[in-house]
């Protein structure tokens, strides 16, 4: 009886032993290591668009997504806007933004256990202000003028023609919301004796309608 006892208790402390053995043989696997040494002197930010640079350093993990995930309101995830790309390496060109706006970038990787997420980046676009635009608009089925409008900080602005410089110079105001463009180009004056111009920006060119009088014209515009 005391030697099947004694078997009984080296057989269970040889099992203990091999499962301890096998625990400790079990690899941990560490988390991917995320990075992105973009700045906001080398995002190349324009008005509406931004280039993210990311790394994704995966390690033994088999990364199924990777990425980059941006929002105006910090600490962006999954359920923000994003990107999805190919390789551990790469650049996410990110367009749609709005001007003069401070986003937040996070590069990600997700594995079937989670997402991992890189320490926060904010690039802000580039603002309108202090710009000018070669601005082109039909005054008639025949004739379309062209001048030229500087945006200043201040909300003001300043068309001149260059074909016929100073005599024509206009001041007037605008303003943005989000990526729409409002500009009165004589201040002075109230509709329907100024032009107004409303529309939409993407990148480096403007377009949109104005109005003079009752009438809604197209125009168009382009960053010198």
């Amino acid at each position: 009886m005391k030697f099947f006892t004694k078997l009984k208790f080296a057989t269970l402390a040889v099992a203990l032993l091999f499962t301890m053995s096998c625990e400790e043989k079990e690899e941990v696997i560490p988390a991917p290591a995320l990075s992105s040494k973009t700045t906001q002197a080398t995002a190349n930010a324009k008005f509406n668009t931004v280039d993210i640079q990311g790394v994704v350093d995966a390690g033994k993990n088999e990364i199924t997504a990777r990425g980059v995930v941006y929002n105006t309101t910090g600490s962006p995830t999954l359920a923000d806007s994003k990107t999805t790309e190919a390789g551990n390496t790469f650049t996410s060109s990110i367009n749609g933004l709005n001007p003069n706006t401070t986003y937040t970038f996070r590069v990600y990787a997700t594995t079937a256990a989670t997402t991992y997420y890189s320490e926060p980046i904010q690039v802000k676009t580039q603002s309108l202000a202090g710009t000018t635009w070669d601005f082109f608009f039909n005054h008639s089925a025949t004739v379309t003028w062209h001048g030229d409008v500087t945006f200043n900080a201040d909300g003001t602005t300043l068309y001149d023609e260059p074909s016929s410089p100073g005599t024509y110079m206009k001041r007037g105001t605008w303003s943005m919301k989000d990526n729409v463009l409002s500009y009165n180009m004589d201040s002075s004056v109230q509709n329907p004796t100024s032009y107004v111009f409303n529309g939409t920006m993407l990148n480096n060119a403007m377009s949109g309608t104005y109005t003079f009088g009752t009438a809604n014209k197209p125009w168009s515009a382009v960053k010198r």
